[in-house]
């Protein structure tokens, strides 16, 4: 697509975290007996985005940095279409490619061909475009021998192998990742690693989550940074990371 874009207006999200406090015993007495106190709530309510109003543009490679808690995992869903903000909305105009967690979806009792199909249609592709990318993928993956076999014959490596070169074979105009994935051994490896790059150079829209200073120098040039679900700066990769350092 030509000049896709990400808007976001006023997205905020809310769920349930229920209380980590309690013992197992005073939960399972308090199911049997009633014995809670009359104030006492077993979950609470928690913004996890809140009121976030931005633009992502064609030529945008987003660094998204926070510390462990602040919303990135969350808005990374939310891009993806995983979750539905409470409030506000999402328009995204584009193709969308995720690498949250590569394995949603794999069938351990389908082939690996089979897999290739499922995975790819799960992910908004047509069945014709997943079987022209049969060959792709028995080359990537050095598993053609295998992909007749059920997907729970295979090691956790070959597993990794194969969710990967689906996930990477899926062309799209905005590219999503929760840190760099690292996929079997070093010589395979090397191989993915070219491969992400090759991703991320066909990209017209980029969002990494990473805490590698180095990864997102090389692959980001502005930065979304969040505290507390808030957007405590969106702009230029260098003063992203300056304020990043100082939190």
């Amino acid at each position: 697509m030509k000049n896709p874009f990400i808007e976001l207006d006023d997205v905020s999200l809310d769920y349930f975290q229920y209380a980590s406090h309690r013992s197992f015993k005073k939960t399972l007495l308090t199911k049997l007996f009633r014995l809670s106190a009359p104030n006492e709530k077993p979950f609470s309510l928690r913004r996890a985005l809140d009121g976030l109003n931005l633009t992502i543009h064609s030529g945008d490679r987003v660094a998204l940095i926070g510390r462990n808690g602040s919303g990135k995992s969350t808005l990374l869903k939310v891009l993806s279409g995983i979750y539905q903000p409470t409030f506000g909305s999402v328009q995204v105009h584009g193709a969308i490619s995720s690498l949250l967690d590569i394995s949603i979806g794999l069938n351990v009792d389908l082939t690996g061909y089979e897999n290739i199909i499922v995975m790819g249609i799960l992910r908004g592709k047509m069945r014709s475009y997943m079987l022209s990318k049969f060959p792709e993928i028995e080359e990537f993956t050095e598993l053609k021998g295998y992909l007749r076999a059920p997907v729970r014959t295979y090691s956790y490596g070959m597993r990794l192998r194969l969710a990967f070169a689906i996930a990477t074979c899926l062309e799209s105009d905005i590219l999503i990742i929760d840190e760099v994935i690292g996929v079997g051994d070093q010589n395979f490896m090397e191989k993915a690693q070219k491969r992400m790059m090759n991703l991320i150079e066909k990209c017209q829209i980029l969002i990494l989550a990473s805490h590698s200073t180095s990864i997102l120098n090389q692959f980001c040039n502005k930065a979304l940074l969040l505290e507390e679900g808030k957007c405590a700066y969106f702009g230029s990769l260098s003063e992203g990371i300056e304020r990043y350092a100082t939190i």
